[in-house]
């Protein structure tokens, strides 16, 4: 039998054991092939440097370093002692650097937290310990020389030399790159010592906490590197303050026929299924009182109505060979999932659990499975991922106690999160056979919270306005506001009249029908699914601008700036809910820039809206939220005052929010 010995790493204890050291716990001696007390402090320093990101290492970018060479990493050690707990750890590591009276300088006003603590730790060990720092990161022998000779003007220090107390100096360097800091530190004081905290330059220092290993490039004569080159932007380094410099680029990101086509057949057998239903409340499963709020929900009960998509689950589901046992939480859908699993695997197994957690009784369900067995999770969506991650742990925790492990697999009849980190969180689901989760499809949707559904949010935007409001105007906000506090029907826009009741569709420029439907206006000739009716058309627009938002706002240090370019949503505006859902689905961080508002008031100049019922609408809801411009939305609002309401409507919303 294998005996563990347990051993402690414990901070110092006394003058005899100033730093951190291997101590053993109990009677039990230390045992053998510990880690060096070095490796030790490199692994807590760099841990520190990395998790508080003072590490700069950046995919899209690299740094231009004072020294006047580009590096592909930077380090500021600053951005580590934001936490007093932080520079406490980094502290101890210096303690054993310390004699009975020490002066310490540090080479930069950022590392004051650290001396702070430092001396504090110093004081409990009977140490005497005088701090000080220089302002900024020294540009000249000089400064080193002026910090030197300030901090023997402190008052224990004077004391120090008059009663002949021998002392010590310790220099603390936050980050060594070229080596010329410490050059300096020993030519004006010989006798001192110096510690790095982290050390990157080549060849490495003598004595540091910790290294990272940064790669530096040469400049050509246009001053730029072979990152440069491989378009990698280069963000400039404040010589004294170690601030970064970005110059701030606004990059347009079009949005093309390339990013709703993927889901084209999706959007379609949820049409056909009638599954779409938009500004819904759904109770809690677990009986509670919170329950979520969706902007679109995916009606999972009539994801059979599409015999297309229910064939493609079964053939997905079968990707999950011979399965023991199905489990399956318990919720309004869970017959649903039932019946699917039925078709796929009609002899397994099936395990209906209770919603959050499988309790410790129901351990004895799983004594079927064989030891290299497969047990499957079944679900309807994936919407954050919690409860198939919690899942997991429950079966990782049963199935281990049980002495078995088996294949465990997951799958969904559509993983719909709202970006791609709680689709990450399906890596749990990979083992030793490879990625074990299946879903009938994925797309990326709105997240189920108010804060995020447009009609909410439109909503509140017309209730805090209300009160500014009076006759006609009042009484038209009063009625959108009763038609926001129930779930969304069509028509969705607000339109005249006269629009609304003939519900009369446009021809599109790819040739399109036109219709003059009855039931439910459908857009024509789209590209998002095959003449979705509006619930659909929308769900699916908002849809790809979700996906859309994975990629946009800043990146990296935040250099470069994506932005959403609509153009060609603006030139489509023949399918009014299509811009309308794209208009409600981004946020104005990801469709507004200064820069280019001149560009978007010149498409929307260009709008017809006699011939896109319910756009200047929802052209005139964006201006007022901030996403686009709201210059030509009040030209066009202007024309169309006389005879439509919600234009008036419009006209003195703007005018209450954006009075210039």
């Amino acid at each position: 039998m294998q005996v563990f010995v347990p051993e402690t790493l414990v901070g110092a204890l006394s003058v005899g054991s100033p730093g951190p050291q291997w101590h053993r716990v109990g009677d039990a001696p230390l045992p053998d092939g510990l880690p060096p007390i070095t490796d030790a402090c490199q692994a807590e320093v760099e841990a520190v440097l990395r998790r508080t990101k003072a590490i700069f290492d950046e995919k899209h970018y690299h740094y231009a370093l004072p020294s006047k060479r580009h590096a592909d990493k930077f380090v500021r050690l600053g951005d580590a002692l934001h936490s007093v707990f932080d520079s406490h750890r980094i502290a101890e590591w210096l303690l054993p650097h310390l004699s009975r009276h020490t002066v310490v300088i540090g080479d930069t006003g950022s590392m004051l937290p650290l001396l702070c603590s430092l001396k504090e730790q110093a004081q409990r060990l009977s140490l005497s310990v005088e701090i000080g720092n220089l302002d900024r990161y020294p540009l000249s022998k000089g400064e080193v020389k002026d910090a030197i000779e300030a901090i023997k003007d402190r008052r224990a220090v004077v004391d120090w030399a008059l009663a002949g107390t021998p002392y010590t100096s310790l220099f603390v360097i936050s980050v060594n790159s070229t080596g010329q800091v410490l050059k300096w530190i020993n030519e004006l004081a010989p006798d001192s010592k110096a510690v790095v905290i982290c050390d990157t330059a080549t060849p490495p220092c003598e004595l540091s906490l910790a290294r990272v290993e940064v790669t530096r490039y040469d400049l050509d004569a246009e001053g730029k590197c072979d990152l440069c080159r491989g378009q990698s932007h280069a963000i400039p380094v404040h010589a004294g303050t170690y601030e970064l410099l970005p110059k701030i680029e606004y990059v347009a990101e079009p949005l093309t026929r390339k990013i709703p086509r993927p889901n084209y057949d999706f959007w379609t057998m949820m049409d056909q299924a009638d599954a779409v239903e938009l500004h819904i409340d759904v109770p809690d499963p677990s009986g509670g009182t919170s329950g979520r709020h969706f902007p679109i929900l995916l009606n999972s009960e009539k994801l059979p109505n599409s015999q297309t998509f229910w064939e493609l689950c079964v053939a997905k589901i079968r990707e999950i060979e011979s399965p023991d046992l199905i489990v399956i939480p318990k919720h309004q859908y869970t017959a649903v999932v039932e019946a699917l699993c039925q078709e796929a695997h009609p002899r397994a197994r099936r395990l209906l659990i209770p919603q959050g957690k499988i309790s410790a009784e129901m351990a004895g369900e799983f004594r079927g499975v064989r030891a290299d067995g497969c047990v499957l999770v079944a679900d309807d969506a994936l919407v954050t991922g919690t409860t198939l991650s919690n899942i997991r742990t429950d079966l990782h925790r049963i199935t281990k106690a049980l002495g078995i492990d088996p294949d465990v697999a997951a799958f969904v009849m559509v993983a719909r999160p709202a970006d791609q980190a709680d689709l990450d969180l399906m890596k749990r689901y990979h083992n030793h056979k490879g990625d074990r989760f299946r879903y009938g499809w994925q797309v990326f949707l709105p997240p189920p919270d108010k804060r995020f559904c447009p009609w909410c949010q439109e909503r509140k935007l017309l209730t805090d306005y209300r009160s500014g409001m009076q006759g006609e105007c009042l009484a038209t906000v009063q009625e959108r506001i009763e038609r926001l506090e129930r779930p969304m029907g069509q028509p969705l826009l607000m339109m005249s009249d006269d629009h609304a009741v003939a519900q009369v569709v446009p021809a599109s420029p790819e040739g399109g029908q036109v219709g003059c439907l009855d039931e439910e206006a459908r857009s024509f000739g789209s590209f998002f699914g095959k003449d979705l009716r509006e619930r659909a058309a929308f769900a699916a627009g908002a849809c790809a601008g979700q996906k859309m938002i994975q990629g946009l706002a800043p990146l990296g240090g935040g250099i470069e700036f994506k932005v959403a370019d609509l153009k060609w949503a603006y030139e489509c505006y023949f399918e009014g809910v299509l811009l309308s859902s794209l208009l409600r689905t981004f946020s104005p961080i990801h469709v507004r820039c200064r820069e280019f508002d001149s560009r978007v008031g010149q498409q929307i100049a260009k709008l017809d809206p006699d011939k896109a019922p319910g756009v200047l609408t929802e052209l005139a809801l964006a201006a007022v939220m901030g996403k686009i411009p709201s210059e030509q939305v009040k030209l066009l609002l202007a024309r169309h005052a006389d005879k439509d309401r919600w234009a008036r409507m419009f006209t003195r919303l703007i005018e209450l929010v954006d009075p210039k």
